[in-house]
């Protein structure tokens, strides 16, 4: 009986250290680059999960871990090669490399070749597998990859000057910028990006998740992905197949495809909506929107509001103006299911022009076959 417990506690013991018969130790490793007190940061990033964080000393410094079993003589720039991590350039341009990238083709989502000047090759397939985030690689004191722990994170965290500009690329990964920063221009492809607020935001997303705070004014195309920001005064938004939340907006530009919009408040929307649908909870100031077979939904319209303009068809439209005492309304579209506080001149007829009070402040101008239109 014995000598079954101790069988059974050695497999316990090889299970636990995944064979090895060495306990896990952690070193730090560290790199570093002295900088200017306002320079690009180049991130490039795959399959790792990265942390930025803002300091008030002019440099870019790399900071993790790496799990090891034995005894290891590693050096810190030995382990920097191993685990492909980096910090080099120029005071005002600061190259941070986190895995081994290249830049995209011209058949690759994102074209910018040669843009950041990377020469290294994509990593190879065994090398994906064994830095996928489902788990952190344990070496041996010989700098190989034994096996891989889900209990262990690796968290891969740089700092950069308050006044930096990030400009991001990163693949199959997250990226959290844990500090406010100034202007970020990321390429986020099958990954994450989380933010603060930032200054100014240009971002390209395919297949990704992205969750900002206050961005200043913003450039966003999105590829079959999710975006989510609280207020963005400024927003030219280009997307496709994705779901977009947003806040209190000032000032949109949509070119929308099959897309599910959903805003807070929004004071002047414009551009084009093909499909999906846009909710928006309060209209400030205006709406002139082009498309087919997109409904458009407000729950709440201001008396502020100047203009809203439609031009669509096999589309639900729901436009409250209950708030309003003097608006016009001008309507073509045919074979159209009409809601409406006014009488008509005649309900058949394709094309009406009606005037409540004055109708000299707020104007609808809606041009919507096959539709259903709801003033109510």
């Amino acid at each position: 009986m014995a000598k079954s417990n101790m069988i059974l506690h050695a497999l316990v013991f090889l299970c636990m250290t995944g064979g090895g018969l060495h306990a896990q130790e952690l070193a730090q490793v560290t790199d570093e680059l002295p900088c200017d007190a306002a320079p690009t940061v180049f991130i490039g990033n795959i399959i790792r999960r990265v942390t930025v964080r803002t300091t008030h000393e002019n440099k870019v410094r790399l900071v993790t871990t790496v799990a090891y079993e034995g005894n290891c003589r590693y050096t810190n720039e030995q382990w920097l090669k191993i685990l492909e991590l980096k910090v080099g350039g120029v005071a005002g341009y600061v190259n941070v490399k986190c895995g081994n990238m290249e830049p995209m083709g011209k058949n690759d989502l994102f074209d910018f070749p040669g843009r950041h000047h990377r020469t290294s090759d994509l990593p190879q397939r065994r090398t994906l597998n064994n830095l996928t985030p489902n788990g952190t690689v344990v070496f041996d004191a010989s700098g190989r990859w034994l096996y891989k722990k889900g209990n262990i994170r690796r968290d891969i965290i740089v700092y950069v000057p308050v006044g930096a500009k990030l400009d991001i690329d990163s693949r199959y990964a997250e990226i959290i910028l844990d500090s406010n920063i100034r202007e970020v221009d990321a390429r986020i492809s099958k990954g994450g990006l989380t933010m603060k607020d930032a200054g100014r935001l240009v971002l390209t997303s395919a297949y990704g998740s992205i969750y900002a705070a206050n961005i200043g004014d913003a450039e966003v195309a999105l590829n079959h992905g999710w975006f989510h920001a609280k207020n963005i005064p400024a927003l030219d938004m280009t997307s496709k197949v994705s779901t977009i939340e947003l806040g209190a907006i000032g000032r949109v530009k949509i070119n929308s495809n099959d897309d599910q919009y959903d805003l807070e408040a929004a004071g002047t929307i414009y551009g084009e909506k093909n499909y999906g649908s846009i909710r928006i909870d309060t209209l400030r100031n205006s709406l002139d929107l082009t498309g087919v077979n997109a409904d458009i939904k407000v729950h709440d319209i201001e008396p502020d509001i100047s203009l809203v303009r439609i031009d669509d068809q096999y589309a639900d439209l729901r436009l409250p103006v209950g708030n309003l005492k003097d608006y016009t309304v001008h309507f073509e579209g045919t074979n159209s299911n009409l809601y409406v506080p006014f009488e008509t001149p005649h309900a058949t007829d394709p094309a009406f022009n009606v005037t409540v009070g004055t109708g000299k402040k707020n104007s609808f101008r809606l041009n919507c076959s096959n539709c259903t239109v709801d003033m109510k």
